[in-house]
């Protein structure tokens, strides 16, 4: 499992026991359930007809549903492991536009959703577009979770090679010491 899968995982399941807590969505609890772990075993086929019905009763829920944006963030998921770019890319936007509405600009969901994108792009090498998102998802994940939080090593650590792609080794020198501080400090 990757970095930016991580992270997408996490906020699934804290929105997943959100709605069972809640009472609501089983049907999309359990797709969504199923989907994500037949990703995590790499049965795409499986994960992506779970997550499709997910996705089809998260539109039922509303246009702002936070469920919907996750649904589809993990479905473009599904889509980028299998080398599916040119799908993966408008559902990671629509998953991100929905989740800066529903949620607000500063949640952890929309870091993840960001990070995501940077990453569909980054494998693409499309540097350019990739680095603005890896600030923006580290900004929000920073504030909302903490500067010394493992996914922000890992951002840091993916942000400084598209930036060394880009040919600006100091600043991803910087990224790239700021990021062993942060494993220091979980190793010990």
């Amino acid at each position: 499992m990757t970095a930016r899968s991580y992270v997408s995982i996490a906020a699934l399941c804290t929105l997943l026991f959100a709605g069972v807590a809640a009472g609501v969505g089983n049907t999309w609890d359990e797709d969504a359930q199923a989907g994500v772990q037949a990703y995590l075993h790499g049965d795409y086929a499986a994960a992506e007809r779970h997550l499709l019905a997910a996705l089809r009763t998260a539109e039922e829920m509303g246009p702002e549903d936070p469920r919907l944006a996750l649904s589809l963030n993990n479905l473009a998921l599904v889509y980028h492991a299998q080398g599916r770019y040119d799908e993966a890319e408008p559902v990671y936007k629509r998953a991100i536009s929905i989740t800066e509405r529903a949620l607000g600009p500063d949640h952890p969901n929309l870091a993840a959703s960001l990070g995501n994108l940077a990453e569909l792009y980054r494998t693409q090498k499309k540097y350019v577009e990739a680095e603005p998102l890896y600030r923006e998802a580290l900004m929000i994940w920073q504030q909302a979770v903490g500067s010394y939080d493992l996914q922000v090593a890992l951002w840091l650590e993916d942000c400084a090679d598209v930036l060394r792609k880009l040919n600006r080794n100091q600043e991803a020198a910087k990224m790239e010491a700021r990021a062993n501080v942060i494993r220091a400090a979980h190793t010990i």
